[in-house]
């Protein structure tokens, strides 16, 4: 997985906003 990141950093970066958008849907 790690080398699949490594080539596609913008997926990484898509799922971490995903991961923020849930965590202040959450929140709010």
């Amino acid at each position: 997985i790690n080398a699949f990141l490594k080539k596609n950093p913008s997926i990484k970066v898509q799922k971490s906003r995903t991961i923020n958008s849930q965590r202040l849907n959450k929140a709010t």
